[in-house]
C-alpha cells in the first residue's frame, strides 16, 4: 500500500501545476503550488501516507461534514431536515439562494447556505457550537491540537459579505431565528481551522467505519448518521462537479477551496489528500486526479 501512494504521487504530481488557487483570500491566492500530499487510513487503522501529508492547510468546505455531524449528533434527522434538503445543485457552492419548495430551505448541507442552516441546529452559542465542531473534529482525526487559524478567521470575516447576504436570505425565509452574526462567526472559525492529510484520512475512516474510530476503537457517531454523511458527500460533495467526480471516480468525498479533499469508502478507508490549484468548480486538481488513481487501483468505486 505505501508502495501505490507514492506511485499516486509520482503519476499525479504533474497536475499539481494546473489550474488556479482560490483568489477570495490571500491565504489561499498565495498557496505554494508545490506542495502534494497523500494519506490513506484503514479501517484496521493502518496508516499510508506521501509526499507532503504532514503539511497544514485550513479545513476550509471539508468542515460542513463535521458541521452536518454535529447537527444530526444534537438536533437529529427530522429537525435538521426542517432546515435544509439533501439534494444536489448544479451551482456553486457559495451562490444566491434559489427555491424550488415552499419552505425556503438549502438544498444540501454541503454549499454554504445548507451549512448556515445545518449550524443553526447545532444547540447553543456561536462559542458553544464552535466548541462541539471541534471537538468533533479533534475525536475523528485523534488529535487533540488541531485548532483554528487567528489570520485565516479574520480574513474570512473580511470578505464575508456575500456570506453575509445568504444568511440574511435565510434568516428572512425563518430557516433560523439566530444572529446573522452568530451564525457566520461559526462558519469563518471553523473553516479556518489547520488540518493535514493524515487527519481528513483519519476522519474519512471513521465514517468508512461507521462511526467508529479506526485508531481508538471509540464509537463517535452512530452508523446511520456516517451513512448520511458518506450519501451526502456522494451526491453534493465536490460543488458543481460532484455528478461528474461520481461518474469518473465513483466514492464519497468533500472538497475544500484551499485544495483539499477528503473521501470515504465504507468498510475500506479514509482519503485525505491536498494541492491548492483549483479547477473552475473549486476543487483541487492534482487531488482529484490522485484519488481518482487510488480508486481504480484499489477498485473503491461505490457505483
Amino acid at each position: 500500500m505505501q508502495e501505490l501512494i507514492q506511485d499516486a504521487i509520482k503519476l499525479t504530481g504533474r497536475y499539481a501545476s494546473e489550474g488556479s488557487p482560490a483568489e477570495y483570500l490571500s491565504t489561499l491566492s498565495d498557496g505554494d503550488f508545490s506542495q502534494f500530499g497523500i494519506c490513506l487510513t484503514d479501517c484496521l487503522g493502518n496508516t499510508y501516507a506521501g509526499g507532503d501529508s504532514n503539511f497544514l492547510f485550513s479545513i476550509q468546505s471539508v468542515i460542513k461534514v463535521l458541521i452536518l455531524a454535529a447537527a444530526l449528533q444534537d438536533s437529529g434527522l427530522e429537525k435538521l431536515h426542517k432546515a435544509v434538503r439533501f439534494e444536489p445543485t448544479g451551482d456553486s457552492f457559495n451562490s444566491i439562494l434559489r427555491h424550488e419548495d415552499a419552505t425556503q430551505r438549502p438544498f444540501n448541507p454541503m454549499i454554504n447556505a445548507g451549512t448556515f442552516a445545518a449550524i443553526s441546529v447545532v444547540a447553543g452559542n456561536a462559542e458553544t457550537r464552535f466548541g462541539k465542531v471541534l471537538s468533533l473534529l479533534r475525536q475523528m482525526a485523534d488529535d487533540d491540537s488541531i485548532d483554528y487559524d487567528r489570520g485565516i478567521y479574520q480574513a474570512e470575516y473580511i470578505s464575508g459579505d456575500r456570506n453575509r447576504s445568504l444568511a440574511y436570505i435565510l434568516r428572512s425565509g425563518g430557516i433560523f431565528k439566530d444572529s446573522v452574526d452568530e451564525i457566520l462567526d461559526v462558519h469563518f472559525k471553523t473553516s479556518s481551522i489547520l488540518v493535514n492529510c493524515v487527519h481528513l484520512s483519519r476522519i474519512g475512516a471513521v465514517l468508512a467505519n461507521d462511526g467508529i474510530s479506526p485508531l481508538t476503537g471509540r464509537l463517535i457517531l452512530r452508523s446511520e448518521h456516517a451513512r448520511l454523511i458518506r450519501t451526502v458527500m456522494a451526491t453534493c460533495g465536490l460543488y458543481d462537479g460532484s455528478g461528474e467526480f461520481a461518474v469518473s471516480v465513483g466514492i464519497p468525498a468533500k472538497s475544500g477551496v484551499s485544495g483539499d479533499i477528503m473521501a470515504s469508502v465504507k468498510n475500506k478507508a479514509g482519503i485525505g489528500v491536498y494541492s491548492p490549484a483549483l479547477d473552475p468548480n473549486g476543487n483541487s486538481v492534482c487531488g482529484m486526479k490522485a484519488i481518482q488513481y487510488l480508486a481504480e487501483q484499489l477498485n473503491l468505486a461505490i457505483y
